[in-house]
């Protein structure tokens, strides 16, 4: 499969190399580029210790890791675009959407196909609550993620609506080149008003109720 994200979704985007690939030129060059437009008197060290807190949290399995500077300095998040097997159905929410405090919904106007979003409160370390999130698309067999690391929550909620354009903005195509498209879930997975729990509704239920 090949993934690429249409530019428009890219703005303040940086995809990170490969693990093993990033060339000193390399940072060097980002971190000038984030330094010239950045607001206030930040240091170089402060850019390269934001560029490498982005290259320390690669995750060697994903098709690409994506930093995002949404404000003039240096705070940034990280996000995962990674492809799986798609689990069973009704395994899917445990394996796919992990963490306590947990709020879905639909993610609609996607390229590839219709998608769901979780966001769900994660426990750090020093006992501060932090929050992470997850797009995911599925036609069955492979599953498409774009996962948002841990971060503070008022930050997760001034960058969620960015993530989403993101995940609206990736196109996938099978090897011979034609696209690969999400479906609903074999069984509707459909998201109460108060986007507390998930209900699951067959198919034929659900036609023969409407």
């Amino acid at each position: 499969m090949r993934l690429d994200i249409v530019p428009e979704a890219l703005t303040r985007w940086v995809e990170l190399p490969p693990v093993g690939t990033e060339t000193p030129q390399w940072r060097e060059e980002l971190a000038d580029g984030l330094l010239r437009t950045w607001q206030g008197d930040w240091s170089r060290d402060v850019a390269e210790d934001a560029i490498d807190h982005g290259l320390a949290a690669r995750d060697p399995d994903a098709l690409a890791t994506m930093q995002l500077w949404p404000h003039d300095g240096p705070a940034h998040a990280i996000v995962q675009l990674s492809v799986h097997a798609a689990p069973p159905a009704d395994r899917l929410v445990a394996e796919v959407f992990p963490g306590d405090d947990v709020e879905i919904a639909r993610l609609e106007d996607a390229r590839v196909g219709p998608g769901y979003e979780v966001v769900w409160a994660v426990a750090l370390p020093d006992g501060a609550q932090g929050v992470a999130a997850r797009h995911a698309f599925t036609d069955g067999e492979t599953l498409l993620l774009v996962t948002l690391e841990v971060t503070h929550p008022l930050f997760a909620a001034s960058v969620l609506e960015t993530i989403r354009d993101l995940a609206r903005g990736i196109v996938v195509e099978h090897d011979d080149g034609t696209p690969w498209r999400s479906a609903p879930l074999l069984e509707h997975v459909v998201v109460d008003e108060q986007v507390e729990a998930w209900g699951v509704v067959p198919i034929d239920t659900e036609e023969r109720a409407s």
